[in-house]
């Protein structure tokens, strides 16, 4: 289990490889993740993520039937605020090149696994990232509220707290 409410979260699930999709949907399952949804596009999980809202969002960064890439995703839901701060979103790619490490930093992803990754490691990154953005939540809210300045507070005074500790 990675965490107490890890029950209660809903997962998108977005991957092109329907073998890939099933495995890890039960990985996610296996580490008690309630709702899994599953998309095998990038256009299929950007109307899913429209009209629903999601805890986490694992989405594999190459498609194979097109030139959409989990990046493009990541990035124009960043764009048009149709995915909250609080989300976790994690991309899997089949290798880290440079220049995909650098994308994901620029976009805030919230933690990158290389294919193959164990379910371990799964439930490792899910958590410290869920355990950030619990730690974070003030400002996340705020950010998702449009309240950029008391965003920047809240978050100035974790740095501070974190700084004295």
């Amino acid at each position: 289990m990675i965490d107490r409410d890890i029950h209660l979260a809903r997962a998108l699930l977005v991957d092109g490889n329907a073998m890939m999709r099933n495995v890890t949907a039960t990985q996610l399952r296996d580490a008690g993740v309630g709702q899994v949804l599953t998309a095998g596009r990038v256009k299929e999980a950007r109307l899913m993520l429209e009209h629903d809202r999601f805890d986490i969002v694992l989405c594999t960064n190459e498609f194979d039937d097109g030139p959409d890439t989990g990046q493009d995703l990541l990035d124009e839901l960043r764009r048009e605020n149709l995915l909250p701060h609080s989300t976790v979103f994690l991309m899997v790619a089949e290798k880290a090149t440079y220049h995909q490490v650098v994308e994901a930093a620029e976009s805030a992803l919230d933690g990158l696994l290389v294919r193959p990754y164990t379910a371990a490691l799964l439930c490792q990154r899910l958590l410290e990232a869920r355990n950030r953005k619990r730690q974070l939540g003030d400002v996340l809210r705020a950010l998702d509220a449009g309240q950029t300045e008391i965003a920047f507070a809240r978050a100035a005074a974790h740095h501070r707290h974190a700084a004295a500790a």
